[in-house]
């Protein structure tokens, strides 16, 4: 009896996850502590998967059911219709499973699991066993989807990420080929990987792989055996390498750019020059030619002047030369008639014989 009910309960999980059903609508908290730890009204239970709606900040968390330790009903909040007012703002994906769930999220904006572990980006793929996460960090993250336990759609604040996804085109993904999470492996043999993100257990090195399906990961004088089941995540490079090429492109373009200004500004700068030049040539040629007919405007007055003034002299000075040489030869000629006449009357006078009278 007890052999058949384990394996039913093994092989239809949604036996013990019957009771999620009687708390559908109502406040509940998903794990008592810890960074996965969450408050909110539970949506939705599916197969393997619940949907949670949380206020603050207003997001939808969908839980991977085989990982949740415990689910608590708040009965004093449930007493009162507390999310009522927001039924109608809420909506969230419905799939089947949770593998389904993660498919109908692609292209969508998200957070992988909570805590140190909580990883935003843009879900780019969903394969078999694994998601890929594309990140302003690290570039392409690829997840084990069995290690996920949770996945957040922030619906409140969206993660910027518009300069990475710009730069998403100039990457090669050449891992969605990969069948399984331990072919994504294969292809990052003998390549500096990063492991399980900035979670306690990250760690970075050169990966090789060895028999059995197993790998080593060497690191200076340290050599750890892993297997990739056990991997929460992988990633190409050292962490951080994408964020430091995108602010080394950023600064090259900016460099460009001021460069790019610099000359402009330059040619600009020529261009006026040049202008500035005709019009100061311009302004001196019409300045001297303005000048030149000031001048030969001036002689031209000058010289009417000097003429005028030259003539009324000459005429002046002529009118009175003449006048005076005329009243001086009037003066003269009236001075010698009547000196003629008083010779004459001097001459008869003195031609009288003396004592004729």
């Amino acid at each position: 009896m007890s052999t058949s009910y384990r394996k039913q309960e093994s092989f239809n999980p949604q036996f013990h996850h019957d009771f999620l059903n009687s708390l559908i609508g109502k406040e509940v908290q998903v794990y008592r502590k810890g960074p996965d730890s969450k408050i909110g009204k539970l949506l939705a239970a599916h197969s393997d998967y619940i949907t949670l709606y949380v206020q603050k900040p207003k997001s939808i968390v969908y839980y991977n059911v085989q990982h949740i330790k415990s689910i608590t009903e708040n009965v004093k909040a449930n007493a009162h219709s507390y999310y009522e007012q927001q039924e109608d703002a809420i909506s969230c994906v419905q799939a089947d499973d949770f593998r389904g769930l993660l498919k109908q999220l692609i292209n969508e904006n998200v957070h992988v699991n909570q805590g140190p572990d909580s990883r935003p980006g843009r879900l780019v793929a969903a394969v078999e066993d694994y998601i890929i996460l594309f990140t302003k960090d690290d570039g392409y993250v690829f997840f084990n989807t069995a290690h996920i336990k949770s996945i957040t759609v922030n619906s409140e604040k969206k993660i910027a990420m518009e300069k990475e996804t710009a730069m998403e085109g100039n990457m090669q993904l050449d891992y969605v080929a990969a069948s399984s999470f331990h072919d994504v492996f294969r292809h990052m043999n003998h390549k500096w990987v990063s492991i399980n993100g900035k979670g306690p257990e990250a760690i970075e090195g050169v990966l090789s792989e060895g028999t059995g399906g197993h790998y080593t990961l060497v690191n200076n004088e340290e050599v750890l055996r892993i297997y990739p089941y056990h991997i929460k995540s992988i990633s190409s490079g050292p962490k951080g390498s994408f964020k430091k090429v995108m602010e080394n492109i950023e600064k090259n373009n900016q460099n460009q750019s001021e460069e790019d200004n610099s000359t402009s500004e330059d040619s600009q700068n020529e261009t006026s020059d040049q202008g500035s030049n005709q019009d100061n040539n311009q302004d001196s040629n019409q300045s001297s030619n303005q000048d030149s007919n000031k001048d030969s405007s001036s002689d031209k007055g000058s010289n009417e002047n000097s003429n005028k003034y030259s003539n009324q002299y000459s005429n002046k000075y002529s009118n009175k030369n003449n006048n005076k040489y005329s009243d001086k030869y009037s003066s003269n000629s009236n001075s010698r008639g009547y000196s003629r006449e008083t010779v004459i009357e001097s001459i008869d006078y003195d031609w009288n014989p003396k004592g004729r009278y």
